[in-house]
């Protein structure tokens, strides 16, 4: 799969388009603009995949510097490939830009997490039913 990140005119949102190496549209989605410099782990089946991101206390243009006193926390999340579903979504801590404190198994059923020290192992919930989307809740091992 290839997921495209753009941004709209007047907007300080990102918008994402997920599609097959065929061509084929999966999914398309929003992220919002305090969300910056994502860094993607992904399962060995590529079934899941998790995102770091950094959570600003500004907007950031592609033009703009980012100061350590501008992040606030280092977000993780785990969503499915083909329906783009957030699975699972927690922090981690201390911070750091190149992800290096986070990875998902090679199955993508569990995440690991470094948190003030400690690694923590949580179990990554399955797509919630069709008929009952949204995130669901992470639990630790």
């Amino acid at each position: 799969a290839l997921m495209i990140e753009r941004c709209r005119p007047r907007s300080p949102d990102l918008y994402l388009d997920t599609r097959t190496t065929e061509g084929k549209k999966l999914w398309s989605g929003q992220r919002e603009g305090h969300l910056v410099w994502p860094t993607f782990a992904y399962s060995r089946t590529g079934g899941r995949f998790a995102v770091s991101l950094l959570r600003v206390n500004h907007f950031i243009d592609l033009i703009d510097s980012l100061n350590d006193e501008d992040v606030r926390e280092q977000v993780v999340q785990v969503f499915d490939s083909a329906t783009g579903a957030l699975l699972l979504a927690t922090t981690a801590s201390p911070i750091l830009t190149a992800g290096q404190n986070f990875a998902l198994s090679e199955d993508g059923e569990r995440l690991a997490v470094l948190r003030e020290g400690s690694i923590e192992i949580y179990d990554v919930p399955p797509p919630p039913a069709a008929e009952n989307p949204g995130p669901a809740v992470a639990k630790k091992k």
